[in-house]
């Protein structure tokens, strides 16, 4: 972390004020995301949630063509979630120019996965015609597992067999039972 960020975290978690003049741009912005997500994960409270929002707004402020794909792949690593989506927005809106920059090969797997979701009814066949089979694999090794339903244990017993019924009465008539 650069000293500009650890000292925008501390005047921040002092006097809530935020100040992204003083984090020197977009890098400093996404220093200060990770000591916030760091700090939060360890001690989570209302002011370093808070810190991460203005964050993620700033940093979606300073998204353009060419830090999209970066910024995605940033805000998926620390749990940014509503800048993720800000930047599959943008990507979708831009999709175009995410083309001819070549952002749509760097852009990771389950990202471009959740990007072919949002822009269209037909994902797969997206995928495909985009040139991203390994796009398109993910998608129907997701397909195939939500058609086969939940693991065994999920299901309730050993190998898929259904977990036995509740004793009438809810747990206190088994406990009684059993005594």
């Amino acid at each position: 972390a650069s000293g500009a960020s650890v000292a925008a975290l501390l005047r921040y978690i002092y006097t809530e004020r935020f100040e992204p003049t003083s984090l020197g741009g977009r890098a400093g912005c996404l220093a200060l995301l990770r000591l916030a997500t760091l700090f939060a994960g360890a001690s989570p409270s209302a002011a370093l949630l808070r810190l991460r929002q203005l964050c993620e707004a700033e940093l979606a402020r300073g998204v353009d063509a060419e830090t999209v794909v970066s910024t995605a792949h940033a805000s998926l690593e620390l749990g940014a979630s509503q800048l993720l989506r800000f930047c599959l927005q943008t990507m979708n809106a831009s999709f175009a120019s995410l083309l001819a920059s070549g952002g749509l090969r760097a852009l990771d797997e389950g990202l471009c996965a959740e990007l072919f979701e949002l822009r269209s009814d037909a994902p797969l066949q997206d995928a495909l015609a985009h040139g991203r089979a390994d796009v398109a694999e993910r998608l129907l090794n997701r397909a195939a597992a939500e058609a086969a339903g939940p693991p065994a244990e999920a299901a309730g017993g050993p190998e898929g067999t259904p977990a036995p019924a509740p004793a009438p009465g809810g747990a206190e008539a088994a406990a009684s039972e059993r005594v």
